[in-house]
């Protein structure tokens, strides 16, 4: 679990800067759950961490208040690329004709020099009153909090979801290898009787013969039956398909 302190030590000091942040983040620190029909945001207050039931954090930073719709806007006809090559300097100078304030030029020239104009000019969007055009007063540093506010709570999303990601496979692959024996996963018959076994097991093997795992290498060397392994070897040799199964029992 994430420590809260952790959280908001790391948050806060990325966010402290920018109270006209048009975005609103919510961190689910047990589970992930998607929020739906969002029609319109709320009016919200400068900018502030609220610890709600003691495991979700509810991440306000002053929203302006714009009503989105739900409809996919219409096709726009298809135009010739035309736009020129932009030096570092000429990037910070099209932000500031477009109304962002740049206290520090050179500090904003650096940045884009390691971090991509146009990366960077999504974090720019919630920002704008019209296309192009940003609302009174923002200025660089505002977007640049909001793009390490972004990094970090992404990092401590990341390290959160391969802990639980780990914890879960191990889990499975015991109980498995508990029920059905070291090779049980190469039955569809442990399966549920909709899931594509064969698709899945082909996928497997393939990213086993491409693997340089020690432990792969040595199994190769070793013992028959290459390249299915050991149920319990399975979710650390090939972890982008060893979670695509269910056990009918597990």
């Amino acid at each position: 679990m994430i420590a809260h302190n952790r959280l908001s030590d790391r948050v806060l000091k990325s966010i402290s800067r920018t109270p006209s942040i048009s975005s609103i983040i919510i961190l689910f620190a047990g589970c992930l759950r998607r929020i739906k029909h969002v029609t319109h945001l709320p009016r919200l207050s400068p900018a502030r961490v609220t610890r709600i039931k003691g495991r979700f954090f509810y991440c306000a930073l002053g929203w302006q208040g714009t009503p989105m719709s739900g409809l996919p806007p219409a096709p726009l006809p298809l135009l010739p690329y035309s736009k020129p090559w932009l030096s570092y300097q000429d990037q910070v100078a099209l932000l500031q004709s477009r109304g962002m304030v740049v206290h520090d030029v050179q500090a904003a020239t650096e940045f884009l020099r390691h971090v991509n104009y146009y990366r960077f000019s999504g974090y720019c969007l919630v920002f704008e009153a019209v296309r192009h055009t940003f609302n009174p007063g923002v200025t660089f540093e505002q977007v640049h909090a909001a793009y390490e506010f972004d990094t970090i709570l992404r990092d401590i999303v990341t390290e959160a979801l391969e802990a639980v990601e780990v914890n879960l496979r191990t889990a499975v692959a015991h109980r498995f290898g508990e029920q059905y024996g070291a090779f049980g996963h190469t039955n569809a018959a442990h399966f549920y009787h909709r899931f594509h076994h064969p698709n899945w097991r082909d996928a497997l093997e393939r990213e086993t013969r491409r693997s340089t795992e020690l432990y792969v290498s040595h199994f190769r060397a070793t013992y028959t039956g290459f390249p299915s392994l050991p149920v319990w070897v399975v979710p650390n040799s090939c972890r982008s398909v060893c979670s695509h199964g269910c056990s009918r029992e597990c």
